[in-house]
């Protein structure tokens, strides 16, 4: 699970990853699904005493992903805001000056 590949190998593993996800899209739409309640692991199930090596590992993960997923958020209540303070200060400014 851990060791190193090469280029070929890692586009293989790639394209199946991407097949496996149309597979569960193509699905997902079939069955109508609005959400799946999963346990918050981001890597495969692991072996028996292997989990020292793979549960700070995936600390790190789920601290990226919650991270990136904060910074979206916040990015974009931030531009949504903007843009509407904006649109509200031309509204105010075009009825102060009709004019324009």
């Amino acid at each position: 699970m851990m060791h190193e590949k090469n280029t070929i190998e890692e586009r293989e593993l790639i394209a199946a990853r991407d097949r496996y996800r149309a597979e569960w899209h193509k699905k997902w739409i079939e069955e109508g699904l609005d959400f799946v309640l999963t346990v918050p692991l981001s890597l495969p199930a692991i072996e028996n005493g292997a989990s020292e090596k793979t549960t700070l590992m995936v600390a790190g993960y789920t601290f990226l992903f919650s991270i990136v997923c904060f910074l979206n958020t916040l990015i974009g209540s931030f531009f949504y805001y903007f843009n509407d303070f904006v649109a509200r200060l031309c509204r105010w400014s075009s009825a102060r000056h009709p004019c324009r």
